[in-house]
């Protein structure tokens, strides 16, 4: 009885682990192994325990299933991370640090799965399509480090119709890449934070705009990118109190950082009673590549005690897509520069294309119109300059006249169509600036000068 009783229990845990026979959507599917691989690593927990792990791209298999590896691994990080129980590191990073062991171990080092700092676990599968074309299946494995023993697993099927396309797949990775690296710089800064004394809820912060290394990072202005991210970081995710971008700037003109040299410990104390700020935030944004490097530090203003530091390497890709999009880098006045070349260009940059169309095209049409009463109306003036009555006409002055009414009516056409689109370009360059934003005040960051010391470099922040 005993036995049998056993033999029961065994193979209802089968069934229970087993993935589902029902096909799911990816990110469902994608939750429910998260959630499943957390409960198993609860149940069983190892040691040292599984604080921070990363989640490799999922092995494909079949045509149905190129791109999805990417996808279902970017959501099971994401369900991982909203979890709070483990925090998931970029898998770029362990990945090069493994391509650094094998060349290693190919030069005569010790084989084997090597450990990164602050990881202790990686997720590792495959998604494959099989031959009769049903639901992609999936099997994913909780890996322990450095051991690669299998701490968890768990399996699903995929509805391959309702699973992303590759090119949303790519865009969720590289979107859910640079979200993920601006949090745990603004995680560890945050640490920093409180290990100053006093309640951090009266305590205030002030983020500086980045320095830029390299021709494409100045190019797409992206110190400034980051600076704004961390600090909505910041304050979203750790209720911190942030000194306004407008406020910073007047503190930074006021206390002219170019000539007093912003890393300098000496001068960061000024800073933060200028700013009412009991702590700064500076940092820089390089060109490494194909990818941006970030390091960022948070310095008290108090002693200029560097209080937690933080480096990510961030897909040159994401970042830059970030900074096209970024309200930080737009401003009233070039919304009104543009909407003063191109009609509606100011409203496409304010990113309302619809509205920046109507303007376009109104304006176009008004123009275009008021060319055609032009030439309408130089036509029939030749003819009345050049008109001769022929034999036998019975009025000819009227003939004559009906010419020049003629071309004058298309002539006031052309003046009203022509006043009717500058009036709409007027309207267009004063939507463009009531209906734009103003990034922020100009900031100022740090940047080394030759022989030590630095300079201010001013940017909007």
């Amino acid at each position: 009885m005993t036995v049998r009783r056993a033999a029961s229990v065994a193979a209802l845990a089968l069934v229970l682990a087993a993935p589902s026979a029902r096909a799911e959507e990816l990110r469902p599917a994608a939750q429910r192994v998260a959630a499943s691989l957390l409960q198993q690593l609860a149940a069983r927990p190892p040691r040292p325990a599984v604080s921070a792990l990363t989640v490799a791209p999922l092995k494909e298999s079949g045509a149905a299933a190129a791109g999805q590896g990417a996808a279902f691994s970017a959501a099971v990080a994401e369900a991982l991370a909203a979890s709070g129980k483990v925090q998931v590191r970029d898998w770029s990073a362990f990945d090069t640090a493994l391509r650094d062991k094998a060349l290693a171990t190919a030069l005569g080092g010790t084989p084997g799965i090597p450990p990164l700092e602050r990881i202790q676990a990686m997720v590792v599968g495959e998604i494959g399509a099989p031959p009769d074309g049903g639901p992609l299946r999936v099997t994913a494995r909780l890996l322990l480090l450095p051991s690669g023993a299998v701490a968890a697993s768990e399996g699903a099927r995929v509805d391959p119709a309702a699973a992303a396309p590759p090119q949303a797949a790519r865009a969720a990775v590289e979107s859910a890449s640079v979200d993920v690296a601006m949090r745990r710089i603004a995680d560890q800064l945050a640490a920093g934070f409180a290990r100053l004394p006093g309640n951090a809820r009266y305590r205030r912060l002030a983020v500086l705009a980045f320095s830029e290394t390299g021709p494409e990072a100045k190019r797409r202005e992206l110190g400034a990118v980051v600076a704004a991210e961390l600090s909505t970081n910041l304050r979203r995710d750790h209720g911190l109190l942030l000194v306004e971008r407008d406020r910073l700037g007047s503190v930074l003109a006021e206390a002219k950082l170019g000539a007093m040299g912003l890393t300098d410990p000496r001068t960061a104390p000024k800073l933060g009673e200028l700013a009412d700020a009991q702590a700064l935030v500076v940092g820089s944004v390089s060109d490494a590549g194909g990818r941006f490097l970030v390091n960022a530090r948070i310095l008290s203003a108090e002693s200029a005690e560097t209080l937690a530091a933080a480096s990510e390497s961030i897909p040159a890709a994401t970042l830059v897509a970030l900074s096209a999009d970024a309200v930080v880098l737009r401003s009233r006045g070039d919304a009104v520069f543009r909407s003063l070349l191109v009609p509606g260009l100011g409203q496409a940059y304010n990113r309302q294309p619809a509205k920046g169309a109507v303007f376009a095209g109104t304006t176009a049409l008004l123009a275009g119109g008021a060319v055609a009463f032009h030439f309408a109306a130089a036509a029939k003036t030749e003819a009345y300059r050049d008109y001769r009555p022929a034999a036998g006409t019975a009025d000819p002055g009227a003939a004559a006249a009906a010419l020049r009414d003629e071309a004058q009516t298309r002539l006031r056409w052309r003046n009203g169509l022509a006043l009717s689109a500058a009036a709409i370009w007027l309207v267009n360059v004063a939507d463009a600036y009531l209906s734009g934003v103003d990034g922020g005040a100009v900031a100022v960051a740090p940047a080394p000068l030759p022989g030590g010391g630095v300079v201010a470099v001013a940017g909007r922040f």
